[in-house]
């Protein structure tokens, strides 16, 4: 939250073998990911952030339940404001507008016997009273699911938008 400028990359792999499927059917799972995160403080007093991760699960082309072989990625943007703002009679709180994309691209069918392209899109507002302590936000989301299941239905697809109140409140 502007405290220090901040710069982290992290990578990880992580291999178990047999460790997807079921007994009668294991495969070897392999996953990768990569993902940075920049914020500065600007010369105003606000803070600019940016991320972005790519992710890339392999399941050795074994169903398995609670992994989906594919790879995926995000994308985020937030702008937190200069200066702080009161509303509700006293609590000030600094505004961070925000957008954020991520996308799914599904390699086998997943529980719900889906393949193909997913994604969900955030455009949402922060009001920030005590960084990662308390914080409440305003957000919609879009959920599109182009999987080959639907189109195979004929359906094209289905889009869910969601609109979001929610409060963080750590001790």
């Amino acid at each position: 939250f502007g405290a220090k400028n901040l710069t982290t990359i992290g990578l990880v792999w992580h291999h178990e073998e047999d460790g997807v499927g079921t007994n009668g059917d294991a495969g070897d799972f392999t996953g990768v990911s990569a993902d940075i995160l920049i914020e500065r403080a600007l010369g105003n007093g606000a803070v600019g952030t940016l991320e972005g991760a790519y992710y890339d699960w392999d399941t050795d082309n074994t169903f398995d339940n609670t992994i989906t072989q594919g790879e995926s990625f995000l994308v985020l943007a937030s702008y937190l404001m200069p200066g702080k703002t009161s509303i509700g009679g006293g609590i000030e709180g600094r505004f961070q507008p925000y957008v954020r994309y991520q996308g799914f691209n599904r390699d086998m069918k997943n529980d719900t016997n889906k393949t193909g392209y997913g994604s969900r899109t955030d455009a949402g507002l922060n009001y920030v009273i005590d960084g990662f302590n308390a914080k409440l936000t305003a957000y919609w989301q879009q959920d599109d699911d182009l999987s080959a299941a639907n189109f195979s239905q004929g359906t094209g697809g289905t889009t869910i938008d969601t609109f979001m109140l929610a409060m963080q409140f750590q001790l």
